[in-house]
């Protein structure tokens, strides 16, 4: 059964990525393939397997991994899965075949998703703290990925400070490529209109991350 609001909510949110993305990069729209991908398909597998095949054919090889996450949070939180579905063999088996895909907007998708069911404040410092618990020794993982946005007041940070602070990260670094994007939305999670304000200054991969995540915040 599909639960129709969270399922909205995806949708809406990539339909900003790729809409965004094929405009910046003058490709054929998607939107509606993938949409059914997502829907329509039953199996994870059978979806996974769909979306290798049409996302980097069509030209969205960079944006992959974003729209992973989107199918992800889709298929978690669309679909009515009772709890005892994740001790099955299935997940499990979803788990094991995925551990390598995706991206850390990941986190964001879903701390979101928490944050408006909760009808609580989106802030960075919520979800640095309450969601990933990057204070707590346990979590330390996570303090590292994110140290970059710990260690640094960004609240005020323009585009300019946020690439200045992009070239200091590693290559490994698993948010390099959305920092700019992440900080943003965070800044102002409900100015929808900060696409086009800042579409002259965004790459086409960061454009497109702060479309789909504002996207995602704001659908009701």
């Amino acid at each position: 059964m599909i639960i129709e609001n969270q399922s909205r909510v995806v949708l809406s949110s990539l339909k900003a990525l790729l809409e965004t993305y094929a405009e910046g990069k003058n490709l054929k729209n998607i939107t509606e393939e993938c949409g059914q991908i997502f829907v329509e398909l039953n199996s994870f597998e059978d979806k996974l397997k769909a979306l290798d095949a049409l996302v980097p054919k069509n030209g969205y090889g960079e944006i992959e991994e974003v729209v992973f996450d989107l199918m992800l949070v889709h298929f978690l939180s669309a679909f009515a899965h009772s709890e005892e579905y994740f001790d099955s063999e299935e997940w499990m088996d979803i788990e094991e075949q995925t551990v390598e895909r995706g991206t850390e907007l990941l986190n964001v998708y879903l701390y979101i998703n928490e944050a408006n069911d909760a009808d609580a404040e989106i802030s960075i410092g919520d979800f640095l703290n309450e969601f990933l618990l990057t204070d707590m020794d346990e979590f330390q993982d996570e303090f590292k990925i994110y140290e970059p946005l710990i260690e640094n007041d960004l609240e005020e940070a323009d585009f300019d400070d946020l690439t200045a602070l992009k070239k200091t990260l590693n290559e490994e670094s698993p948010i390099k490529d959305m920092l700019i994007p992440m900080v943003m939305f965070f800044q102002t999670p409900y100015s929808v209109n900060m696409v086009n304000q800042f579409k002259p200054q965004y790459n086409t991969f960061e454009i497109s991350v702060l479309a789909s995540l504002l996207a995602f915040a704001n659908t009701k």
